[in-house]
């Protein structure tokens, strides 16, 4: 893990060339169901550049295509896992559909903004233990009614307490 620490750390000093708060967006989570949408990631990371930090697009190698619709310059993207745990624990905080990246970010207390789907099960939502955490939840099959508003009403104040 040293290694694939020391690549994310190198990673993040090329792409951003300060050392201002840094969300990663992670757009994948293994099911199309949990895909919020082009459109709605292009909102947020647009609302993300109103603030004075750094964003990253973190996608899985097979949704590439769809990161570059949303950041030209800033994804990070790897099928080491290694390599995608110590880039999770090089951010400030992540913006996630998938419970993976959650357990990572409770295990290096990165705060975790989660979206997910609840479709007819009575399972518990994945929650992290270690971190700060917020989400929205759906009891749709998918995640294509979260109205972006809706999130980023919810996403806005989390933010702006780990600003300060």
């Amino acid at each position: 893990l040293p290694e694939s620490i020391r690549k994310a750390e190198d990673y993040l000093k090329q792409k951003f060339s300060d050392d201002k708060f840094t969300v990663g967006i992670n757009i994948s989570a293994g099911s199309e169901a949990r895909y919020w949408g082009t459109g709605n990631f292009v909102r947020l990371y647009e609302f993300l550049k109103n603030y004075d930090i750094n964003c990253l697009v973190i996608a899985a190698p097979d949704d590439q295509a769809k990161a570059s619709e949303i950041s030209k310059d800033y994804i990070y993207s790897s099928s080491n896992y290694d390599e995608f745990a110590a880039m999770i624990s090089r951010i400030d905080m992540i913006f996630t559909p998938d419970t993976a990246a959650v357990h990572l970010a409770s295990a290096f207390k990165v705060p975790v903004f989660g979206i997910y789907v609840k479709y007819k099960t009575q399972d518990m939502i994945w929650s992290p233990y270690a971190s700060d955490f917020d989400r929205i939840i759906t009891e749709e099959p998918n995640l294509n009614n979260v109205k972006f508003e809706e999130a980023i009403n919810k996403f806005k104040p989390f933010l702006e307490k780990h600003l300060k």
